[in-house]
Protein backbone atom coordinates (compact mmCIF):
# COMPACT_ATOMS: atom_id res chain seq x y z
CA UNK A 1 0.00 0.00 0.00
CA UNK A 2 0.63 3.27 -0.59
CA UNK A 3 0.90 4.34 3.22
CA UNK A 4 3.08 1.15 3.90
CA UNK A 5 6.56 3.15 3.43
CA UNK A 6 5.28 5.84 5.69
CA UNK A 7 4.85 3.17 8.04
CA UNK A 8 8.09 2.08 7.35
CA UNK A 9 10.19 5.14 8.00
CA UNK A 10 7.45 5.91 11.21
CA UNK A 11 8.56 3.07 12.63
CA UNK A 12 12.06 3.09 11.68
CA UNK A 13 12.11 6.63 13.35
CA UNK A 14 10.54 5.67 16.99
CA UNK A 15 12.78 2.66 17.12
CA UNK A 16 15.90 4.87 16.58
CA UNK A 17 14.67 7.03 19.22
CA UNK A 18 13.51 3.88 21.07
CA UNK A 19 16.06 2.13 23.64
CA UNK A 20 17.93 -0.62 22.50
CA UNK A 21 15.20 -2.92 24.32
CA UNK A 22 12.39 -1.63 22.50
CA UNK A 23 13.93 -1.86 19.01
CA UNK A 24 14.74 -5.16 19.94
CA UNK A 25 11.56 -6.39 20.43
CA UNK A 26 9.95 -4.91 17.57
CA UNK A 27 12.56 -6.33 15.24
CA UNK A 28 11.48 -9.66 17.06
CA UNK A 29 8.03 -9.20 16.23
CA UNK A 30 8.99 -8.33 12.47
CA UNK A 31 11.34 -11.44 11.92
CA UNK A 32 8.21 -13.63 13.99
CA UNK A 33 5.74 -12.59 11.25
CA UNK A 34 8.20 -12.82 8.07
CA UNK A 35 9.01 -16.33 9.21
CA UNK A 36 5.26 -17.16 9.55
CA UNK A 37 4.30 -15.40 6.60
CA UNK A 38 1.27 -13.62 8.09
CA UNK A 39 0.24 -11.72 10.59
CA UNK A 40 -1.55 -12.91 14.05
CA UNK A 41 -5.09 -11.68 14.58
CA UNK A 42 -4.21 -9.32 17.35
CA UNK A 43 -1.06 -7.99 15.15
CA UNK A 44 -3.60 -6.98 12.15
CA UNK A 45 -5.70 -5.02 14.96
CA UNK A 46 -2.46 -3.01 15.63
CA UNK A 47 -1.28 -2.70 12.41
CA UNK A 48 -5.36 -1.50 11.28
CA UNK A 49 -5.15 0.95 13.92
CA UNK A 50 -1.92 2.27 13.29
CA UNK A 51 -2.54 2.54 9.70
CA UNK A 52 -5.77 4.38 10.32
CA UNK A 53 -3.93 6.99 12.40
CA UNK A 54 -1.09 7.39 9.83
CA UNK A 55 -4.02 8.32 7.42
CA UNK A 56 -4.96 11.34 9.75
CA UNK A 57 -0.77 12.49 9.41
CA UNK A 58 -1.25 13.02 5.69
CA UNK A 59 -2.25 15.57 3.26
CA UNK A 60 -5.75 15.77 2.12
CA UNK A 61 -4.85 16.42 -0.94
CA UNK A 62 -3.09 12.99 -0.92
CA UNK A 63 -6.47 11.03 0.75
CA UNK A 64 -8.98 12.78 -2.08
CA UNK A 65 -6.52 11.24 -4.92
CA UNK A 66 -6.20 8.02 -3.13
CA UNK A 67 -9.98 8.02 -2.77
CA UNK A 68 -11.18 8.90 -5.97
CA UNK A 69 -8.39 6.18 -7.53
CA UNK A 70 -10.63 3.73 -5.35
CA UNK A 71 -13.64 4.82 -7.20
CA UNK A 72 -12.53 4.26 -9.99
CA UNK A 73 -10.70 0.85 -9.48
CA UNK A 74 -14.33 -0.56 -7.89
CA UNK A 75 -16.17 0.86 -10.82
CA UNK A 76 -13.76 -1.38 -13.17
CA UNK A 77 -14.22 -4.25 -10.58
CA UNK A 78 -17.93 -4.07 -11.11
CA UNK A 79 -18.15 -3.44 -15.07
CA UNK A 80 -16.37 -6.68 -15.51
CA UNK A 81 -19.27 -8.39 -13.08
CA UNK A 82 -21.77 -6.96 -15.00
CA UNK A 83 -20.37 -7.47 -18.55
CA UNK A 84 -19.18 -11.06 -17.64
CA UNK A 85 -22.30 -12.28 -16.33
CA UNK A 86 -25.17 -9.49 -16.94
CA UNK A 87 -24.50 -10.98 -20.78
CA UNK A 88 -26.41 -14.50 -19.91
CA UNK A 89 -30.01 -14.33 -21.17
CA UNK A 90 -32.44 -13.42 -19.16
CA UNK A 91 -33.96 -17.39 -19.66
CA UNK A 92 -30.83 -18.56 -18.65
CA UNK A 93 -30.28 -16.45 -15.51
CA UNK A 94 -34.02 -17.39 -14.53
CA UNK A 95 -33.64 -21.15 -14.99
CA UNK A 96 -29.74 -21.42 -13.48
CA UNK A 97 -29.64 -18.50 -10.98
CA UNK A 98 -26.54 -20.24 -8.90
CA UNK A 99 -24.59 -20.11 -11.93
CA UNK A 100 -25.48 -16.65 -12.53
CA UNK A 101 -24.71 -15.63 -9.14
CA UNK A 102 -21.26 -17.89 -9.14
CA UNK A 103 -19.88 -15.83 -12.02
CA UNK A 104 -21.28 -12.25 -11.01
CA UNK A 105 -19.32 -12.72 -7.93
CA UNK A 106 -16.42 -14.80 -9.07
CA UNK A 107 -13.77 -11.91 -10.64
CA UNK A 108 -15.14 -8.52 -10.94
CA UNK A 109 -15.31 -7.54 -7.12
CA UNK A 110 -12.72 -9.37 -6.20
CA UNK A 111 -10.33 -7.50 -8.96
CA UNK A 112 -11.49 -3.97 -7.87
CA UNK A 113 -10.89 -4.70 -4.12
CA UNK A 114 -7.01 -6.04 -4.88
CA UNK A 115 -6.54 -3.21 -7.27
CA UNK A 116 -7.41 -0.88 -4.17
CA UNK A 117 -5.38 -2.67 -2.09
CA UNK A 118 -1.94 -3.78 -3.57
CA UNK A 119 -2.13 0.09 -5.32
CA UNK A 120 -3.01 2.24 -2.21
CA UNK A 121 -6.19 3.39 -3.31
CA UNK A 122 -8.57 4.79 0.09
CA UNK A 123 -12.19 2.64 0.02
CA UNK A 124 -14.30 4.45 2.13
CA UNK A 125 -15.89 1.36 3.74
CA UNK A 126 -12.80 -0.55 4.28
CA UNK A 127 -11.56 2.75 5.53
CA UNK A 128 -14.39 2.70 8.07
CA UNK A 129 -12.74 -0.05 9.93
CA UNK A 130 -9.15 1.42 9.64
CA UNK A 131 -10.78 4.93 11.16
CA UNK A 132 -13.19 2.92 14.23
CA UNK A 133 -9.81 1.12 15.31
CA UNK A 134 -7.72 4.14 15.66
CA UNK A 135 -10.59 5.46 17.44
CA UNK A 136 -11.00 2.90 19.33
CA UNK A 137 -7.27 3.17 20.57
CA UNK A 138 -6.99 6.68 20.92
CA UNK A 139 -5.00 6.99 18.30
CA UNK A 140 -6.57 9.33 16.20
CA UNK A 141 -10.02 12.08 17.39
CA UNK A 142 -13.59 11.29 15.65
CA UNK A 143 -14.22 14.89 14.42
CA UNK A 144 -10.85 14.21 11.95
CA UNK A 145 -11.72 10.83 11.20
CA UNK A 146 -15.33 11.98 10.30
CA UNK A 147 -14.13 14.75 7.96
CA UNK A 148 -11.30 12.01 6.25
CA UNK A 149 -14.22 9.53 6.04
CA UNK A 150 -16.89 12.02 4.20
CA UNK A 151 -13.76 13.46 2.12
CA UNK A 152 -13.31 9.54 0.70
CA UNK A 153 -16.83 8.96 0.58
CA UNK A 154 -17.20 11.98 -1.96
CA UNK A 155 -14.24 11.60 -3.99
CA UNK A 156 -14.98 7.84 -4.26
CA UNK A 157 -18.01 8.69 -5.89
CA UNK A 158 -15.99 10.88 -8.31
CA UNK A 159 -14.31 8.12 -8.99
CA UNK A 160 -17.43 5.94 -10.06
CA UNK A 161 -18.86 9.35 -12.05
CA UNK A 162 -16.07 9.35 -14.60
CA UNK A 163 -15.24 5.58 -15.09
CA UNK A 164 -19.11 5.68 -15.83
CA UNK A 165 -18.93 8.52 -18.25
CA UNK A 166 -15.73 7.26 -20.48
CA UNK A 167 -17.47 3.75 -20.07
CA UNK A 168 -20.45 5.45 -21.85
CA UNK A 169 -18.67 7.43 -24.33
CA UNK A 170 -16.73 4.67 -25.29
CA UNK A 171 -20.04 2.36 -25.72
CA UNK A 172 -18.46 -0.23 -23.49
CA UNK A 173 -21.90 -1.40 -22.87
CA UNK A 174 -23.02 -0.85 -26.72
CA UNK A 175 -25.71 -3.56 -27.07
CA UNK A 176 -25.54 -5.35 -23.96
CA UNK A 177 -26.72 -2.21 -21.72
CA UNK A 178 -30.22 -4.08 -20.82
CA UNK A 179 -28.70 -5.63 -17.53
CA UNK A 180 -27.09 -2.46 -16.16
CA UNK A 181 -30.54 -0.58 -16.62
CA UNK A 182 -32.59 -3.66 -15.15
CA UNK A 183 -29.73 -4.03 -12.17
CA UNK A 184 -30.37 0.39 -11.59
CA UNK A 185 -33.65 -0.34 -11.02
CA UNK A 186 -33.57 -3.23 -8.33
CA UNK A 187 -31.57 -0.84 -6.65
CA UNK A 188 -33.71 1.85 -6.68
CA UNK A 189 -37.20 0.23 -5.67
CA UNK A 190 -36.86 -3.32 -4.77
CA UNK A 191 -36.12 -3.32 -1.34
CA UNK A 192 -37.12 -1.50 1.44
CA UNK A 193 -34.75 0.27 3.42
CA UNK A 194 -34.91 -2.27 6.32
CA UNK A 195 -33.40 -4.42 3.92
CA UNK A 196 -30.76 -2.42 2.31
CA UNK A 197 -29.61 -1.76 5.44
CA UNK A 198 -29.30 -4.90 6.45
CA UNK A 199 -27.73 -6.45 3.40
CA UNK A 200 -25.31 -3.18 3.93
CA UNK A 201 -24.01 -4.22 7.48
CA UNK A 202 -23.68 -7.43 5.83
CA UNK A 203 -21.90 -6.87 2.68
CA UNK A 204 -19.14 -4.33 4.54
CA UNK A 205 -19.26 -6.56 7.32
CA UNK A 206 -17.42 -9.31 4.31
CA UNK A 207 -15.72 -6.88 2.66
CA UNK A 208 -13.42 -5.36 5.61
CA UNK A 209 -13.20 -9.05 6.67
CA UNK A 210 -11.37 -9.53 3.37
CA UNK A 211 -9.15 -6.54 4.36
CA UNK A 212 -8.46 -7.68 7.15
CA UNK A 213 -7.01 -10.73 6.09
CA UNK A 214 -5.31 -9.07 3.54
CA UNK A 215 -3.27 -7.32 6.16
CA UNK A 216 -2.11 -10.30 7.88
CA UNK A 217 -0.44 -11.47 4.20
CA UNK A 218 2.75 -10.66 3.81
CA UNK A 219 2.74 -11.07 -0.07
CA UNK A 220 0.85 -10.15 -2.81
CA UNK A 221 -0.25 -13.70 -3.90
CA UNK A 222 -1.68 -14.07 -0.12
CA UNK A 223 -3.36 -10.58 -0.19
CA UNK A 224 -5.10 -11.87 -3.83
CA UNK A 225 -6.22 -14.75 -1.71
CA UNK A 226 -7.35 -13.41 1.20
CA UNK A 227 -9.69 -10.79 -0.74
CA UNK A 228 -10.69 -13.36 -3.47
CA UNK A 229 -13.28 -15.39 -1.14
CA UNK A 230 -14.99 -13.04 1.18
CA UNK A 231 -15.58 -10.61 -1.63
CA UNK A 232 -16.78 -13.45 -4.06
CA UNK A 233 -19.17 -14.49 -1.20
CA UNK A 234 -20.50 -11.34 -0.90
CA UNK A 235 -21.10 -10.17 -4.72
CA UNK A 236 -23.00 -13.67 -4.58
CA UNK A 237 -25.36 -13.51 -2.00
CA UNK A 238 -26.53 -10.01 -3.55
CA UNK A 239 -25.05 -7.98 -0.71
CA UNK A 240 -25.26 -4.19 -0.93
CA UNK A 241 -22.41 -1.60 -1.41
CA UNK A 242 -22.52 1.95 -1.93
CA UNK A 243 -19.87 2.84 -3.96
CA UNK A 244 -20.54 0.29 -5.90
CA UNK A 245 -24.81 1.03 -6.58
CA UNK A 246 -23.39 4.73 -6.91
CA UNK A 247 -21.33 3.14 -9.95
CA UNK A 248 -24.28 0.97 -11.04
CA UNK A 249 -26.98 4.00 -10.75
CA UNK A 250 -24.79 6.49 -12.79
CA UNK A 251 -23.55 4.10 -15.51
CA UNK A 252 -27.82 3.26 -15.99
CA UNK A 253 -28.34 7.26 -16.58
CA UNK A 254 -25.67 7.35 -19.12
CA UNK A 255 -26.85 4.63 -20.92
CA UNK A 256 -29.96 6.31 -21.18
CA UNK A 257 -31.90 4.84 -18.48
CA UNK A 258 -34.87 6.41 -16.99
CA UNK A 259 -33.99 9.07 -14.14
CA UNK A 260 -34.52 7.14 -10.47
CA UNK A 261 -35.43 9.81 -7.88
CA UNK A 262 -35.95 7.17 -5.51
CA UNK A 263 -32.15 5.94 -5.73
CA UNK A 264 -30.89 7.92 -3.16
CA UNK A 265 -33.65 7.45 -0.48
CA UNK A 266 -34.34 3.85 -0.90
CA UNK A 267 -30.90 2.65 -1.09
CA UNK A 268 -27.81 4.96 -0.75
CA UNK A 269 -28.67 6.49 2.55
CA UNK A 270 -29.47 2.97 3.54
CA UNK A 271 -26.68 1.18 2.36
CA UNK A 272 -24.07 3.86 3.44
CA UNK A 273 -25.72 3.29 7.00
CA UNK A 274 -25.25 -0.19 6.99
CA UNK A 275 -22.05 -0.21 5.33
CA UNK A 276 -21.11 1.99 8.72
CA UNK A 277 -22.09 -0.05 10.91
CA UNK A 278 -21.14 -3.24 9.33
CA UNK A 279 -16.86 -2.43 9.68
CA UNK A 280 -17.39 0.13 12.76
CA UNK A 281 -19.63 -2.54 15.11
CA UNK A 282 -18.74 -5.49 14.02
CA UNK A 283 -15.27 -5.68 12.88
CA UNK A 284 -13.57 -2.34 14.84
CA UNK A 285 -15.74 -2.17 17.62
CA UNK A 286 -15.94 -6.43 17.53
CA UNK A 287 -11.69 -6.55 17.44
CA UNK A 288 -11.13 -3.95 19.84
CA UNK A 289 -13.31 -6.06 22.13
CA UNK A 290 -10.87 -8.64 21.65
CA UNK A 291 -7.97 -7.60 21.43
CA UNK A 292 -8.14 -3.32 22.22
CA UNK A 293 -8.55 -1.17 24.73
CA UNK A 294 -12.53 -1.60 24.62
CA UNK A 295 -11.55 -4.83 26.54
CA UNK A 296 -10.40 -3.11 29.62
CA UNK A 297 -13.23 -0.58 29.94
CA UNK A 298 -16.21 -3.13 29.03
CA UNK A 299 -14.37 -5.34 31.82
CA UNK A 300 -14.45 -2.23 34.27
CA UNK A 301 -18.05 -0.93 33.08
CA UNK A 302 -19.65 -4.07 33.26
CA UNK A 303 -18.37 -4.43 37.40
CA UNK A 304 -19.55 -1.18 37.70
CA UNK A 305 -22.48 -1.77 36.71
CA UNK A 306 -23.08 -5.32 38.72
CA UNK A 307 -21.83 -3.23 42.02
CA UNK A 308 -23.90 0.09 41.95
CA UNK A 309 -26.93 -1.97 39.94
CA UNK A 310 -27.43 -5.22 39.46
CA UNK A 311 -25.79 -6.75 42.95
CA UNK A 312 -28.36 -3.96 45.02
CA UNK A 313 -31.41 -4.83 42.75
CA UNK A 314 -30.80 -8.65 43.56
CA UNK A 315 -29.29 -8.99 47.03
CA UNK A 316 -29.56 -5.24 48.06
CA UNK A 317 -31.95 -6.23 51.70
CA UNK A 318 -30.38 -9.58 52.33
CA UNK A 319 -26.83 -8.15 52.04
CA UNK A 320 -28.30 -4.95 54.23
CA UNK A 321 -29.41 -7.12 57.25
CA UNK A 322 -26.08 -9.24 56.55
CA UNK A 323 -24.00 -6.50 56.94
CA UNK A 324 -25.99 -4.64 60.29
CA UNK A 325 -25.86 -7.95 61.88
CA UNK A 326 -22.19 -8.87 60.96
CA UNK A 327 -21.47 -5.11 62.22
CA UNK A 328 -22.97 -5.40 65.62
CA UNK A 329 -21.02 -9.27 66.08
CA UNK A 330 -17.87 -7.38 65.22
CA UNK A 331 -18.30 -4.62 67.61
CA UNK A 332 -19.18 -7.35 70.53
CA UNK A 333 -16.46 -9.57 69.67
CA UNK A 334 -13.98 -6.37 69.45
CA UNK A 335 -15.12 -5.34 72.79
CA UNK A 336 -14.46 -8.46 74.38
CA UNK A 337 -11.29 -8.93 72.45
CA UNK A 338 -10.00 -6.00 73.72
CA UNK A 339 -11.35 -6.87 77.91
CA UNK A 340 -9.79 -10.12 77.14
CA UNK A 341 -6.53 -8.28 76.17
CA UNK A 342 -6.10 -6.19 78.60
CA UNK A 343 -6.42 -9.01 81.14
CA UNK A 344 -4.26 -10.73 79.90
CA UNK A 345 -1.44 -7.83 78.85
CA UNK A 346 -1.83 -7.23 83.16
CA UNK A 347 -1.68 -10.82 83.91
CA UNK A 348 1.49 -10.99 81.25
CA UNK A 349 3.36 -8.23 82.99
CA UNK A 350 2.99 -9.06 86.05
CA UNK A 351 4.71 -12.19 85.70
CA UNK A 352 7.43 -11.37 84.06
CA UNK A 353 7.67 -8.76 86.84
CA UNK A 354 8.05 -11.33 89.15
CA UNK A 355 10.75 -13.47 87.20
CA UNK A 356 13.04 -10.13 86.92
CA UNK A 357 12.54 -9.87 90.82
CA UNK A 358 13.62 -13.34 90.85
CA UNK A 359 16.33 -13.26 88.63
CA UNK A 360 17.74 -10.05 90.22
CA UNK A 361 17.68 -11.44 93.63
CA UNK A 362 19.68 -14.37 92.48
CA UNK A 363 22.22 -11.86 91.39
CA UNK A 364 22.68 -10.54 93.89
CA UNK A 365 21.19 -6.90 93.22
CA UNK A 366 19.00 -7.03 96.23
CA UNK A 367 19.32 -4.06 97.91
CA UNK A 368 19.70 -1.67 95.17
CA UNK A 369 17.32 -0.36 92.90
CA UNK A 370 17.69 -1.33 89.14
CA UNK A 371 15.86 -0.10 85.95
CA UNK A 372 14.82 -2.27 82.92
CA UNK A 373 13.23 -1.83 79.93
CA UNK A 374 10.30 -3.35 79.27
CA UNK A 375 9.50 -4.02 75.67
CA UNK A 376 5.98 -3.23 74.01
CA UNK A 377 3.13 -5.66 74.48
CA UNK A 378 1.58 -6.96 70.96
CA UNK A 379 -1.46 -4.74 71.92
CA UNK A 380 0.30 -1.71 71.28
CA UNK A 381 1.18 -0.14 74.75
CA UNK A 382 4.23 1.82 75.30
CA UNK A 383 6.89 -0.16 77.52
CA UNK A 384 8.25 1.56 80.62
CA UNK A 385 10.98 0.62 83.37
CA UNK A 386 10.17 -1.68 85.90
CA UNK A 387 12.24 -1.25 89.28
CA UNK A 388 13.72 -4.40 90.26
CA UNK A 389 15.67 -5.33 93.62
CA UNK A 390 14.36 -2.53 95.93
CA UNK A 391 13.89 -4.16 99.22
CA UNK A 392 10.85 -4.97 100.42
CA UNK A 393 9.61 -4.90 104.13
CA UNK A 394 10.32 -8.67 104.51
CA UNK A 395 13.96 -8.36 103.34
CA UNK A 396 15.05 -5.27 104.90
CA UNK A 397 13.74 -6.74 108.62
CA UNK A 398 15.69 -9.54 108.03
CA UNK A 399 18.75 -7.40 107.03
CA UNK A 400 18.04 -5.61 110.46
CA UNK A 401 18.22 -8.63 112.37
CA UNK A 402 21.19 -10.18 110.89
CA UNK A 403 23.55 -7.40 111.57
CA UNK A 404 25.28 -7.27 115.05
CA UNK A 405 24.37 -4.19 117.44
CA UNK A 406 26.86 -2.06 118.32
Amino acid sequence: MAHDSQLQRSSVAGSNSASPTVHKHIHRAHSNAYRRGYLLPQEVYKQVAKEGSCKLQGSLLREAVLGFMAGVFISHGYATCMIAAGQLSPAYRAANPGIFNLLFGAFGMPMGLALCLINGASLFTSNVAYMGAAIFERKASGVRSLQLLLLLYFANIAGCLLVAQFMAAGDVFLHRKHFSVELAGKLAGSSSFRSTLVKGVLGNWLLCMAVWQATAAQDVTGKLLAVMFPVSAYVTMGLEHCIANCFVYQLALKLGGPPLPPFIVNNLLACTLGNVIGGGCFVAAAYSLAFGSLDKKAVGQSKRIWRRVIQPALFGRAKNNSNSSSGSNAVNSTDNANVTSDNTGAADTGMVTERLAELAAAKGVVGRRSSIRMPADVNGDAGGHVLVGAPSAPLQSLQAASEPTE
